[in-house]
Parts: structure tokens; C-alpha cells; sequence
């Protein structure tokens, strides 16, 4: 079970990082397209930049991530803990399907070589997450023995697994 929540914690460090890799990437193409969008002044009128849609999912992310920290330290059950890792689940499918969203929203832009502009965010955003798995880490001793508790972290393998197939 702890070789499961090492894999798992590993699968999601090399998604969030892949994410923001492809968020960041996007970025560039905007940057082209943002100096064809500009007024007399020179003022972009574009509001939402891929940078300003990455940094909010950043954050976004964030403060899921400590939301759900919170909440796992405050389980007082298998069955409770069970349910906000399966919410933790149902947030990494769809932050998965915002990021690809953004990605198809600007095909051309570069995220990967914007690593500088998004380094702060990225930083709160792994803090957060592997606060995070440290808390679901001492819940798998704790509940080693629940099934409900075993699911819901197998189910953490597998959604990890298949966004991984789709990178």
C-alpha cells in the first residue's frame, strides 16, 4: 500500500508539472497573437492571456489542494477521508480537462519555455499538493485496512494513469 501511495504521489508531481508545462507553452502563440491585438496606444486588449489563465488555475489549484488538506485532517473516519480523496479525484479530472482546454485554446503557444513567469505559482502549487499527499500518506497507515479507504486510493492510481495515457 505505501509503494501505491509513492507511485501515486510521483504520477501527480509529473502531471501537475506536465500540465504547467502545456499551460505555459500556450502562452507564447498568445504572445504573437496578443501584439496583433493592440490599441493606438500599445495597450493589449486581450484580458485573458494564457499567462493570466494559467496563473488562475495555479492558484486555483492551490487553494483546492489546501481545502482538501484540511478537510483530510479533520476526517474522523475511513469512510469520511475516503470521500474527500474521492473529491481530490474529481478535482484532478477536471483541472485535467482545463488544462487541455487551454491548450487547444492556443495550439501554438510555447508554455514550456515560460517556466520563469509561472515559477512563484508553481511553487505554492506543489507546497500545497504535497502537504497534501503527506496527509493521505498517514491516512493509508491509518486505514490500511479499509476497503472503502483502499478504493478511493486506487481510484487516485488510475485517474492518475489515464491522464497520463492522454499526455
Amino acid at each position: 500500500m505505501k509503494k501505491l501511495i509513492v507511485f501515486v504521489f510521483l504520477c501527480l508531481i509529473s502531471i501537475v508539472y506536465a500540465k504547467t508545462q502545456d499551460v505555459q507553452d500556450k502562452k507564447q502563440v498568445s504572445e504573437k497573437s496578443a501584439d496583433e491585438n493592440k490599441d493606438s496606444a500599445g495597450k493589449n486588449l486581450d484580458v485573458e492571456t494564457p499567462e493570466i489563465k494559467v496563473k488562475k488555475m495555479s492558484n486555483e489549484m492551490t487553494a483546492v489542494f489546501k481545502k482538501l488538506t484540511i478537510k483530510l485532517k479533520n476526517t474522523d473516519s475511513d469512510t469520511a477521508a475516503a470521500a474527500v480523496i474521492n473529491e481530490f479525484n474529481a478535482v484532478m479530472r477536471s483541472y485535467d480537462k482545463k488544462a487541455k482546454a487551454i491548450k487547444a485554446e492556443y495550439p501554438d503557444y510555447n508554455f514550456s519555455q515560460q517556466n520563469e513567469k509561472f515559477e512563484e505559482e508553481n511553487k505554492r502549487m506543489e507546497e500545497a499538493m504535497f502537504q497534501l499527499l503527506e496527509v493521505i500518506a498517514k491516512l493509508v497507515d491509518k486505514y490500511e485496512d479499509s476497503e472503502v479507504f483502499k478504493k478511493a486510493i486506487e481510484e487516485i492510481g488510475s485517474s492518475v494513469s489515464s491522464a497520463e495515457t492522454q499526455e
